[in-house]
């Protein structure tokens, strides 16, 4: 093993001499995915705190929203000019954010098979931690029901260590 300076003052080296390692970070990566699938019996059958029925995934608490969309399978469609919303509740049904993901978001927006919604809700984008609780799907439909619709709605989040 040995090593040289070359001729413009940088230290080359020769067979197993390795390069020194910084010790005092830590490095960690990983983001994990939730996948909610939002149809209109679920948005017939929301429980007391919003959820639909049977529908327990969450995002960890002080977890980190890195991105969220969502992507439309069957039309949405409705007798009126009905919204969805999606945010978040602890588990006893405490809101944390109504409409942290995204808000009011329009029929029009989710009316054709392959619509994309970017969500820009609060909680999205890396500013702000979902809070100190465990953070369950929270949707809220304005004035009117949804007749028909299917949706995913992926939602990325970080938890830090």
């Amino acid at each position: 093993m040995s090593t040289h300076t070359n001729f413009d003052g940088l230290k080359v080296n020769y067979n197993l001499t390795l390069a020194e390692t910084d010790p005092t970070g830590v490095v960690r990566t990983g983001e994990n995915t939730m996948v909610l699938e939002i149809t209109t019996d679920d948005l017939r059958g929301l429980d007391t705190v919003g959820n639909p029925t049977g529908r327990r995934a969450y995002v960890p608490a002080n977890s980190v929203i890195t991105d969220a969309f969502m992507v439309v399978e069957e039309a949405f469609t409705s007798a009126g000019s009905t919204t969805l919303s999606i945010g978040f509740a602890e588990d006893d049904g405490t809101v944390i954010d109504v409409d942290g993901v995204d808000a009011t978001i329009a029929k029009t927006a989710m009316d054709a098979v392959g619509d994309v919604v970017q969500c820009d809700g609060a909680l999205v984008g890396g500013v702000v931690t979902v809070g100190t609780a465990n953070a369950y799907p929270y949707i809220t439909v304005g004035t009117g029901p949804y007749t028909a619709g299917k949706a995913k709605v992926v939602i990325k989040y970080f938890t830090p260590v």
